[in-house]
């Protein structure tokens, strides 16, 4: 069978299964074939942590959202986990809730300076600046701005009075 513009492509000159290979050699290139299965990562908690971390810093919420709801279910009491959910609340602007999971964290280990200090940012963002500043006048708050040799730096609780947006 010929066509005005050139050899016609009929079904009936090619064999069947030459039909059947070019499609799916054609289904294969084009992108319509099963994706391929995601691998199967077996993390230690650690390296799920760390993960969680690096996407927190890298603002992937919604992926912090999900390793932080199976590191949960793995182990619900790790320290770290919290805290990480703690910092996924922040971040995600729930400040009730960073409070809520940083003072869970305190009341399992109250020497917990960067727990402390990420309570009191999550207080003051929360707006309550008096408990801020209450927990950085605290005798486990470091301070952050005085220098060695230097009394003049105000400590933290006053710079945190100092940059209190009025109301």
């Amino acid at each position: 069978m010929e066509c005005s513009r050139g050899p016609c492509l009929s079904l009936a000159r090619f064999p069947s299964r030459a039909l059947i290979a070019a499609f799916l050699l054609a289904h294969v290139i084009i992108g319509f074939a099963d994706p391929p299965a995601a691998p199967n990562l077996n993390l230690t908690i650690e390296e799920a942590i760390g993960l969680g971390a690096r996407w927190l810093s890298e603002g992937k919420l919604e992926q912090v959202k999900k390793i932080v709801a199976l590191l949960r279910k793995a182990d619900p009491e790790n320290i770290q986990v919290l805290f990480l959910e703690g910092q996924l609340a922040l971040q995600s602007g729930n400040y009730t809730e960073a409070v809520r999971v940083f003072r869970q964290i305190l009341t399992k280990n109250p020497g917990l300076l960067r727990v402390r200090l990420e309570l009191a940012r999550a207080l003051y963002f929360a707006r309550d600046y008096d408990a801020s500043v209450t927990i950085l006048n605290s005798r486990w708050a470091p301070t952050c701005l005085r220098r060695p040799g230097r009394t003049s730096t105000p400590s933290c609780a006053t710079s945190t009075r100092a940059r209190r947006p009025s109301t």
